[in-house]
């Protein structure tokens, strides 16, 4: 089972679903998000920090999708709403 409400995926453990773009993707709840994959993010390593916080399969999605700069900007504003939290 999984939830597209941030607070009940964080309960259950679960990835939230969420789209983007025409792309079927998820993020771990942020419950779930490592010391690292905060160092990432706050440091400006985009990609790592999206390797840490997407499931593999939705990463490897994205890497796929071979998304171009300003796509992946709105991916990260996209990754933070699904997953409950505000960024800078």
């Amino acid at each position: 089972m999984t939830t597209n409400a941030p607070i009940a995926a964080e309960a259950l453990a679960e990835a939230i679903p969420f789209d983007f773009e025409s792309l079927e993707l998820s993020v771990k709840p942020s419950s779930e998000w490592s010391i690292r994959s905060l160092d990432r993010l706050e440091r400006g390593y985009i990609t790592s920090w999206l390797e840490l916080v997407l499931p593999e399969k939705s990463y490897a999605a994205i890497l796929d999708a071979d998304l171009k700069p300003e796509a992946i900007s709105r991916l990260v504003v996209a990754v933070q709403r699904a997953a409950g939290v505000r960024g800078n």
